[in-house]
């Protein structure tokens, strides 16, 4: 099985840095990071 990086301890700060350079809301970063482990779960179900 794959780890990713939403298993990491510092997780919400690798989060919280990507959406101050970005200058987007943090929860805008979460949401397309899951889109990507979501998408390959669904996939592998094929």
């Amino acid at each position: 099985m794959a780890d990713y990086l939403h298993n990491h301890p510092q997780f919400a700060d690798l989060l919280r840095i990507v959406a101050e350079a970005q200058g987007i809301d943090v929860l805008l970063v979460e949401k397309d990071y899951w889109i990507m482990p979501v998408s390959m779960a669904s996939s592998s179900e094929d």
